[in-house]
């Protein structure tokens, strides 16, 4: 009976159960065409029902599924139930990306299971889920597209804290500067802040302008004969917009220096190079021999993540020789820096492994072969790893690194990396 309830229910012949726990897994043809497979399995059901198998009471008629203009990555189906099982996540979003690149649709024989993923992963699967995989989801009583937005709430409706929110997401131009006026005058010090910051990053805004025109003439090249020197003159505090979210402690800084660190780290870095008429890297080189080098550097470290997106500031801190691996910018300095700088600073051992893992995730993108062949070889000396993430950002050619044997107290973690990659590997090459 229970074989006859799922075939029916799988080949849509008119019947399904009203509330189904679970919807059984749609049927893959593998012989002939779909429509041939179907007549001969509707036999086999006939014949079924003639030696005295009914359909259950609670069963109610349902649409058909629609076609499907795409084709399924048929290919696909047993690595991809493999990296269920393991619930390798990342490996399944990286076959979806690439699937979606060649048009292929998920098979039938993986929806169900894709389906019941967390709604973040269902999202992220969208690209490769067709008009059956959306008709699938609607009798499994699960949403897929995203509900109509709502109408937004006013300005007086929300609370600090959903108005710090907004100025954080509204977008930063000349046509919201009445949004960010408005809310730098707020009661709470949450959402003044929030404002100030925003309107710093708005050229022409008057805090902008404020900020630059009291950063004028703070940094200045001294040229000497076979050098050069960068002359600091901190504000003081007393100097600084009212307005301005202070600091009250950082390291070691007095209280010009604090003044200093909080005007840096408002100020475009871009300023910076037009008022020297240097380089990021030739700047911050020449920062670190003055008396402000914590100031200056720890201020641009600020900027560049949580105000200013600027790759080439990102590059430059970086490569050079200060401090970036402080966890409070480890991770974002690293995802507004290039490819190119990424990989130069991580075979130039600019970091330790263990940070260039953290970095690796905060960027979310497969490693180089050369980062993966040096992050492999690091894994193999120190015998284990974290077995969450680092199988699926290297890159496939470190399946070469992974393949041969390693030393007895390495091996475990060596065999976990080859099954992943190599799982990766069968995903890529299904495709």
């Amino acid at each position: 009976m229970k074989e006859f309830d799922n075939l029916a229910t799988a080949l849509q012949v008119g019947v399904r159960r009203a509330n189904p726990d679970r919807l059984p897994l749609l049927k893959e043809w593998t012989c002939g065409s779909p429509e041939k497979a179907c007549l001969i399995d509707l036999g086999v059901l006939d014949l079924m029902r003639r030696a005295g198998m009914t359909p259950r009471d609670d069963l109610a008629p349902v649409d058909g599924a629609p076609p499907e203009t795409r084709r399924y990555a048929l290919a696909s189906v047993e690595p991809l139930l493999e990296a269920l099982d393991l619930e390798a996540v990342q490996a399944i979003l990286e076959w979806a990306e690439e699937a979606a690149g060649k048009e292929l649709l998920a098979a039938p024989a993986v929806l169900v299971r894709f389906l019941e993923l967390p709604p973040k992963t269902r999202t992220a699967l969208l690209p490769v889920f067709g008009e059956r995989a959306h008709w699938l989801a609607d009798l499994m009583g699960i949403r897929l597209r995203p509900p109509e937005p709502a109408e937004p709430a006013t300005w007086e409706d929300l609370g600090w804290r959903e108005r710090a929110e907004r100025i954080q997401a509204a977008e930063k131009s000349p046509e919201n500067l009445p949004l960010f006026e408005a809310a730098a005058t707020e009661k709470r010090k949450e959402v003044r802040d929030e404002a100030f910051r925003t309107l710093a990053q708005i050229p022409g805004s008057s805090v902008a302008t404020t900020i630059l025109e009291l950063a004028m003439g703070r940094l200045t090249v001294v040229r000497k004969l076979l050098s050069k020197e960068l002359k600091v003159s901190p504000p003081t505090p007393e100097e600084l917009p009212p307005q301005m979210p202070r600091t009250a402690a950082f390291g070691t800084l007095g209280p010009n220096a604090l003044a200093l660190y909080d005007l840096v780290r408002h100020t475009p870095p871009s300023f910076w190079e037009q008022e020297t008429g240097l380089q990021p890297g030739d700047l911050i080189a020449l920062a670190e021999k003055s008396d402000y080098a914590e100031a200056l550097i720890s201020g641009w470290l600020r900027a560049i993540p949580h105000n200013f997106v600027e790759p080439r500031w990102s590059d430059a801190l970086l490569l050079a020789r200060v401090d970036v691996n402080r966890p409070q910018f480890r991770e974002t300095l690293c995802q507004h820096a290039s490819e190119a700088a990424f990989e130069e600073a991580v075979l130039g051992r600019r970091f330790h492994p263990d940070a260039v893992f953290a970095y690796a995730m905060a960027r979310g993108k497969r490693l180089s072969p050369a980062v993966s062949e040096l992050l492999v070889d690091f894994i193999k000396q120190r015998h284990s790893i974290s077995k969450a993430w680092p199988a699926y950002h290297l890159d496939l050619s470190a399946i070469r690194f992974v393949s041969e044997p390693w030393p007895d107290e390495s091996e475990s973690t060596r065999q976990h990396l080859f099954r992943v990659i190599e799982l990766r590997l069968r995903l890529h090459r299904s495709l």
